[in-house]
């Protein structure tokens, strides 16, 4: 491991804690039953992708950008994350009338992907040098963006697309 800035060691820390939540939210929805249980996992769902959308658009292009060797590795975390989007968009099109036990595959399916995913991208900011990315702009702006998909998250219910909205039009 390289010595590690203050930023850096923010930033990895800031997203351990969401892995640890992520992982408390699949051992909630395991263990939840009845009405609980569909809220619980729409909330997993979203933290999903706030994890995945603040990796893509920020931690992995800044890993790029500073360790060009590792594009390989960054390549397969990006090919990890496309999984999961798919398996959780299945989970989400599922309908009330799909057996249960194919929402309870599905998900433990994620979970595990999810698991091997977090651990992956711990160990990428644990090797990143503290010379390599502008550790203290990144880390202001993972803690921007997941402020800004927060509320959008409380006021809407979801997280704006910016892929799927028309050009020119206002957002939302």
């Amino acid at each position: 491991m390289h010595s590690q800035s203050h930023s850096q060691r923010a930033l990895a820390q800031l997203l351990s804690d969401m892995h640890d939540t992520l992982q408390q939210l699949f051992a909630d929805c395991s263990h939840s039953h009845g009405e609980r249980r569909g809220p619980l996992q729409q909330r997993l769902l979203l933290g999903l992708e706030l994890l995945w959308k603040l990796e893509e658009q920020v931690v992995m292009p800044a890993l790029r950008e500073a360790e060009p060797a590792w594009a390989a590795e960054l390549t397969a975390a990006a090919r990890e994350i496309e999984l999961m989007r798919d398996l959780s968009l299945r989970v989400q099109r599922s309908s009330a009338a799909e057996r249960r036990l194919e929402r309870d595959l599905a998900f433990a399916a994620l979970e595990g992907m999810a698991r091997v995913h977090c651990a992956h991208s711990e160990q990428l900011l644990d090797r990143a040098p503290a010379q390599g990315p502008r550790w203290p702009a990144l880390h202001s702006e993972v803690q921007a963006l997941l402020a800004r998909w927060r509320a959008e998250i409380r006021e809407h219910g979801d997280i704006e697309d910016e892929e799927r909205d028309p050009v020119g039009l206002p957002p939302r």
